[in-house]
């Protein structure tokens, strides 16, 4: 029992620091960017300029689809989507799926 706590702690150790340390990686740009687009201007595509934007026509959007929502909710608590913010969806997703894996 006294390894599994350790081995646990561990892990939840690895986990809160990897989620605040970690660097994004290089294709957040496929998915971040489109979700930026859903979130601010109501539908998936990468905004260019003001009135511009290009349609997502590269990836699977469901990813996208899923993070702009979270960037929605995120502006509408007041939280602004910055570089420091945008994996919050990620981190909640992570954290919410332990919690259930730790109820069964």
């Amino acid at each position: 029992m006294r390894v599994l706590i350790i081995v646990v702690a561990a892990w939840v150790i690895t986990f809160v620091v990897g989620s605040l340390v970690l660097v994004p990686n290089t294709d957040d740009v496929y998915y971040a960017l489109p979700a930026v687009g859903l979130a601010s201007n109501g539908y998936l595509a990468v905004p260019v300029a003001a009135d511009q934007s290009w349609p997502v026509q590269f990836n699977f959007p469901t990813y996208s689809l899923f993070q702009g929502v979270v960037f929605k909710v995120l502006e509408g608590l007041g939280v602004p989507v910055v570089f420091g913010t945008y994996r919050v969806g990620h981190i909640l997703t992570v954290a919410a799926l332990l919690i259930v894996a730790g109820l069964f």
